[in-house]
Order: C-alpha cells, then structure tokens, then sequence
C-alpha cells in the first residue's frame, strides 16, 4: 500500500489514505471520504496550507507556521 494525500473538492480540507494495488483508497472511517462527495488525490500538501484546511485525525503534527 502506498500513502497518499487528498483533497476534499467541496471543502478543500486534506486527508490522508493509504491506496492499496487496485487503487481503491483506505481512511479514517470518520473523515467519512466515501460519501463526502468529490476528492483528488495530490502529490504533496501545498507549501502555504492553512493548517485549518487540515484533518485533524490525519494531520496530528501540524506544519510550522
């Protein structure tokens, strides 16, 4: 399995998940991502993230600001 992150298209908000070989994507069962609507998955967190913008599950060492 590989990591990954995602962004929320509705929220902009970015999770973390694992992608297995098929591509189907594991998460935190409380970010809820199955039903959250429409997601991309993105190389790496912008340099300039608001740490709001963050999961707090996913993102427990926020960046420095």
């Amino acid at each position: 399995m590989d990591a990954v992150i995602l962004r929320d298209k509705s929220s902009g908000r970015f999770h973390r998940a694992a992608q297995d070989e098929a591509g189907q994507l594991l998460s935190h069962e409380a970010d809820n991502l199955d039903s959250s609507g429409e997601y991309e998955i993105v190389d790496q967190l912008p340099p300039d993230v608001d740490n709001d913008k963050l999961c707090k599950r996913c993102f427990t060492e926020q960046p420095d600001a």
